[in-house]
């Protein structure tokens, strides 16, 4: 005896589902939020640009990357550029100045 199961033919635009509802196909869910809205003639408004895409069959809701990436690698090459002066430039700089004096270097500045 085998079991078998049936290939739901899933189409979400062919009925209208109350809001809360979910249905179950091969490979998860669907919940629906909200019926669709009534129609007000107004166009419609998204003040902080949650929705991403919207179509007559879903509409995706978040964030993007957009706009965050270049302040990102401005705050990695500072932290960069600070890490190189500390430990590269600052030793190199002390090192060439010849702190401590390594070769009895006197510097006599003629007064008279």
């Amino acid at each position: 005896m085998t079991n078998k199961k049936k290939n739901q033919n899933f189409d979400i635009t062919g009925e209208r589902a109350a809001a809360g509802s979910t249905v179950a196909f091969p490979t998860g869910k669907v919940l629906f939020l909200s019926p669709l809205p009534f129609p007000t003639g107004q166009p419609p408004l998204d003040f902080n640009g949650s929705i991403l895409e919207k179509n007559e069959t879903y509409l995706d809701l978040g964030t993007t990357n957009s706009g965050k990436i270049f302040p990102a690698q401005v705050m990695i090459t500072n932290i960069m550029l600070v890490i190189l002066f500390f430990f590269v430039f600052t030793p190199f700089i002390a090192g060439t100045t010849a702190w401590g004096n390594p070769y009895d270097v006197i510097w006599i500045i003629d007064t008279a």
